[in-house]
């Protein structure tokens, strides 16, 4: 492995492949399961991901089904 390449360590919740999120969906800019940029949200839970000695966590955020643009 690339030392710039990030290990999955821990699976993540509704079987999300932490190794195939990108940055803006690790950070929470976008969904992680379709990768819309996000204006209304829902936690989904988290993964863990190493990079060499060090572990993170990352929260998860989805696209919140209920929310609209005349919530905003």
């Amino acid at each position: 492995m690339k030392r710039s390449e990030l290990a999955t360590t821990a699976p993540g919740p509704a079987g999300i492949d932490p190794a195939a999120l990108t940055r803006e969906q690790l950070l929470g800019w976008r969904c992680a399961l379709c990768g819309t940029l996000l204006t209304g949200d829902r936690p989904l839970g988290t993964v863990t991901v190493s990079q060499g000695p060090t572990l993170t966590a990352y929260p998860l955020w989805a696209c919140d089904p209920t929310f609209t643009t005349d919530n905003a």
